[in-house]
């Protein structure tokens, strides 16, 4: 133990990361709207999350809401072929082997067939809550979550989506500030990243844009202490870049810090 902790004595520290392009007093603004509308705090709707997200560089991908099958054809039609149509309620989300989700749809007939297959197949459960959206370039799905601790302050977490994170709780977590070497170490921290490097053939994600997404993250949990939480997921790493294709994010007013110098003399 006396090693290791040597060894990161010793290790390249980095330099503190700052992504361009970001617009800090517009998301105070909203937050402060949101919580002048809702003093106790709440989850932010998917226009609000994609604001806060925008004031920090990254983009969402849009989905539509569809009730109806022709909710689903209008939609695809408005966001372009080829599209998904997924459903968000959590139930599925933990439960793979539901299966709550159709991919690459090219046609309105593919669109209406599994718009009526999704919502049978799910109805049991009450959990059709369908949504389309464009289809993302394949990858590796990721995982980006923040958390306010009552202890230590933002706390950043990144793993790999699916058993690894929900089986396996292989996930990594650093504490803002961070650098640019902290921010790479906390993706290679989790045992699946060799994944991200191209896994029987495929080709490997481009970590660089990971880990931007993560460091601009980073800075949105150090700098907005009411965002409670914050899960995008999943996060589509792929050789081109990376797709944030959903994003969570629940605001609260927070107590006031004590250990924001301690965090910077790290």
């Amino acid at each position: 133990a006396a090693t290791r902790y040597g060894q990161w004595r010793a290790r390249e520290r980095g330099e503190p990361v700052q992504p361009s392009g970001l617009d800090r007093a517009a998301a105070e603004e909203l937050i402060e709207s949101v919580l002048a509308d809702a003093p106790a705090g709440r989850v932010l709707t998917p226009t609000e999350a994609q604001t806060l997200l925008t004031a920090y560089g990254v983009e969402v991908w849009p989905t539509l809401p569809a009730e109806t099958p022709d909710d689903a054809v209008a939609a695809a039609a408005q966001l372009g072929y080829p599209v998904v149509l997924k459903s968000i309620s959590p139930d599925v989300r933990h439960q793979p082997q539901l299966a709550g989700i159709r991919v690459d749809l090219r046609t309105e007939a593919t669109v209406r067939e599994s718009f009526e297959s999704l919502s049978f197949r799910l109805s049991p459960i009450d959990a059709k809550m369908l949504v389309v959206q464009r289809m993302a370039t394949p990858g590796v799905a990721c995982v980006v979550r923040t958390a306010e601790d009552p202890l230590f302050g933002p706390v950043v977490s990144f793993s790999i989506a699916g058993p690894p994170t929900d089986l396996l709780g292989d996930i990594g977590h650093r504490i803002p500030p961070l650098t640019d070497v902290d921010v790479m170490d906390l993706i290679s921290s989790v045992k699946a990243s060799p994944l991200l490097d191209g896994y029987h053939g495929a080709p490997p994600a481009d970590r660089a844009a990971l880990a931007d997404l993560i460091a601009r993250v980073s800075v949105l949990a150090d700098q907005q202490p009411d965002v409670a939480s914050l899960e995008i997921n999943p996060v589509m790493a792929h050789p081109g870049g990376v797709d944030v294709l959903g994003v969570e994010i629940f605001v609260a007013p927070a107590s006031a810090r004590t250990d924001t110098e301690r965090r910077f003399l790290r």
